[in-house]
């Protein structure tokens, strides 16, 4: 089994927002899989689905824990179905890449990630990233101001282009595992 997980910020506030790309790439991931809704589970305090690609279970989760505590639902989901660090993938967004370019990685800092340095706390560092591009503010925003402002017409464009992209990186990650999924995509231009 493995679990893959969108990080982001619950509710409608924050949808569309730059800091919920890892979340709403992880819903789209389970649409293009026809996954069913996702369901609200207080015992992973997060909303969860899954998906079969090939012969592996893979589980998608939402966390509802708010982006700074995404390591709680984390930890709870991998411990109730006993998925080692090596079989997660966590799902995020990150200000060091232009907008929408992407690549795995394992471990690493975090780079001020809040979520992930929670899932780090959580689960260790033995774990898979999806690093998607959201770029830095052109205006000198502070990064706390930046990463909840919704993306401008261009970049929306950009997004629904290379969103097919992203959800088969996802995919080949599930099936042919990181290191495979490191060689087919990353270095592929945005």
């Amino acid at each position: 089994m493995k679990l893959i997980v969108g990080l982001g910020n619950p509710g409608n506030k924050y949808h569309h927002t730059r800091h919920n790309i890892g979340r709403e790439t992880v819903e789209e991931f389970a649409t293009f899989f026809k996954a069913q809704n996702f369901k609200m589970e207080k015992k992973f305090k997060g909303k969860i689905t899954e998906v079969m690609i090939g012969q592996e279970k893979v589980f998608c989760l939402l966390p509802e824990t708010f982006m700074n505590h995404s390591g709680e639902s984390v930890q709870l989901v991998a411990h109730f179905y006993k998925i080692p660090a090596k079989n997660i993938l966590i799902v995020q967004d990150e200000m060091d890449f232009e907008p929408f370019q992407f690549a795995f990685t394992k471990g690493g800092g975090a780079g001020g990630h809040n979520g992930v340095k929670s899932v780090y706390q959580h689960i260790g560092e033995d774990i898979a990233r999806f690093r998607i591009g959201i770029g830095r503010s052109q205006q000198n925003l502070p990064s706390e101001t930046y990463v909840l402002q919704k993306f401008g017409t261009f970049e929306k464009l950009k997004r629904s282009f290379l969103r097919g992209k992203m959800v088969d990186a996802i995919s080949d990650w599930a099936s042919e595992g990181l290191t495979k999924a490191m060689n087919m995509w990353n270095g592929v231009k945005a």
